[in-house]
């Protein structure tokens, strides 16, 4: 597509949102290629030397009323939580404003209700600790109020394209899905390694499985994360009636080709840290702790939410423009300098209201797992976790596709507002009247 698509960027990026797409990155898609290769390498190994066990071995006796138990607990705490999920979506783009005001005050009881029991157990430091939290949280929402108005805006806009485009669920599910049979494998390697290599050698084993699981869940988040992006900017730019037929899978196959190599980049980058991060963390439970270990513990928490936070929207710069990850770096700091702290608390809204609906949605998971073990004579206490981290876990996938839809939204509105007016009116109106700040002009 030329005329109005077209745009005039420096001389590195590309001057078409939705022309033809160019490979990227490609040397990091190789590595990470190669990297998976390699854990398959080790389970050839495991192979050779296990040979053949007898099936007593296994580690899962399926014919155990225990083991079905389990099954039917995580599995009904999966179904439920996608259902709730898929509901709490809808009542965002219904009560965006009464959420968001009771995340906050739900947070200042929360924080005040663990304040008085550092009390009572005469902890007076944590008690301060936790009413300090309390007054900080209000003092914040002061500040921000007047940001929520803006935030709901891009909430509701992006429930609809998601209800509009409900495939993008289905991608986020699938991609999912598929994760679970590489951790399995993944998890034999782990096995293999503590298993059969001599303990003084393997460190460097553990740590490049550390690696590799990190790597391969953040690939695997950012392609939906891409897909999405993707998705809302060609409902963004593109007229109702030249929109390609099925958007979102045209979406999902740039995430997984042309984009992946800036994927497999982005994702190494979070990854190092994390791992570095649990090799910290293991060596402060194995060698003893120390100022030292806790700070650089911090500092690499602390780098890790940094880099996180960056490549989320370099990432939705690759899905816009299909940039390289260098090029989509450049342009995702020039964008935090332009729109100042408004991109931020705008996400601190959105993420907050989003956490809040995964913990209900957890919590309300745990407990129907409990209940489900408690009437078949289980253990209701693990069955209760287990169901619980998975609603919680299931949730966030829920909402992790409407806050990329939200920081495309964003994007595109920060660099283009004259697309949303000319395509999008009502939106576009919509946005202009409750950004918080001066609206962005156009960079044509």
């Amino acid at each position: 597509m030329g005329g109005v698509y077209d745009h005039q960027h420096d001389e590195d990026e590309p001057t078409q949102r939705f022309g033809e797409r160019k490979w990227r990155d490609i040397p990091f898609l190789i590595l990470f290629i190669l990297h998976l290769g390699a854990v398959v390498a080790v389970l050839v190994l495991a192979s050779q030397q296990k040979g053949s066990d007898d099936e007593s071995d296994s580690p899962v006796d399926t014919g155990d009323h225990s083991f079905w138990i389990y099954v039917a607990v995580v599995s009904c705490a999966l179904f439920i939580s996608v259902v709730v999920g898929l509901i709490y979506i809808r009542l965002l783009n219904r009560f965006a404003y009464f959420l968001i005001y009771l995340s906050f005050v739900a947070s200042v009881i929360i924080l005040l209700f663990g304040a008085s029991v550092a009390f009572g157990e005469q902890k007076w430091g944590f008690g301060a600790a936790f009413i300090v939290l309390a007054l900080l949280t209000i003092v914040y929402y002061w500040l921000i109020r007047k940001n929520i108005a803006f935030a709901v805006v891009l909430l509701n806009a992006a429930s609809d394209v998601i209800k509009e485009y409900p495939a993008t669920l289905y991608i986020c599910f699938l991609v999912t899905l598929l994760q679970i049979p590489w951790f399995i494998l993944w998890g034999v390697a782990v096995w293999f390694s503590l298993e059969y290599v001599d303990s003084d050698q393997v460190a460097p084993y553990m740590i490049y499985l550390v690696l590799s699981f990190h790597w391969t869940h953040e690939v695997s988040k950012n392609i939906v994360h891409v897909t999405v992006s993707g998705l809302f900017a060609t409902w963004y730019f593109v007229p109702a009636e030249e929109l390609p037929h099925n958007p979102t899978l045209r979406a999902f196959r740039n995430a997984t080709t042309y984009s992946l190599g800036s994927i497999c980049f982005g994702s190494l980058l979070i990854s190092i840290v994390k791992t570095l991060r649990d090799v910290i963390r293991y060596l402060r439970g194995e060698e003893g702790d120390n100022c030292a270990k806790r700070c650089l513990d911090c500092c690499l928490s602390c780098l890790g939410w940094v880099i996180d936070y960056f490549n989320s929207y370099t990432l939705t710069q690759c899905a816009i423009y299909g940039k390289s990850f260098c090029q989509a770096a450049r342009a995702t700091a020039a964008l935090f300098k332009n729109t100042g702290i408004e991109i931020m608390v705008n996400d601190s809204i959105i993420t907050s209201l989003m956490f809040m609906g995964s913990i209900c949605v957890g919590l309300l998971g745990g407990l129907i797992g409990g209940f489900v073990a408690m009437g078949s004579g289980e253990d209701w206490a693990v069955n209760a976790t287990v169901a619980a981290v998975s609603g919680y876990v299931i949730c966030a996938l829920t909402t992790e596709v409407v806050e990329s839809g939200i920081s495309a939204i964003f994007v595109c509105y920060a660099e283009h507002p004259e697309q949303l007016q000319k395509i999008h009116p009502h939106l576009y109106h919509k946005i202009t009247e409750k950004y918080p700040a001066k609206p962005p002009q156009s960079h044509a």
